[in-house]
């Protein structure tokens, strides 16, 4: 939404870093047709050091069924592509969503 691509624009302003993941896990609970509305909900568990965790959960907006269920963790690096620990500014645009 366009909430999250002007929190997305304000973090690369904010220096040289970037975030990439190092690993993303995906565990399908039910099937999903073509055609139906999905919603995915977004939490921030764990920030520390470098390192951001993001878990993911998919369900159908029509039975509220859970369809997957995952997560992400991703590395915050700098230019040189070296881990690098999250700047402040970063972890309270994050915080504050």
């Amino acid at each position: 939404d366009k909430v999250r691509r002007q929190e997305h624009k304000a973090l690369r302003k904010e220096g040289d870093e970037t975030f990439t993941v190092y690993r993303a896990e995906i565990d399908y609970k039910s099937p999903a047709v073509y055609g139906e509305i999905l919603t995915v909900l977004t939490d921030l568990e764990e920030t520390k050091g470098s390192r951001l965790i993001f878990s993911y959960k998919v369900t159908s907006d029509s039975d509220e069924r859970v369809n997957a269920l995952g997560i992400t963790k991703m590395a915050c690096v700098g230019e040189n592509g070296k881990p690098r620990r999250i700047p402040d500014e970063i972890i309270q645009v994050i915080g504050n969503r």
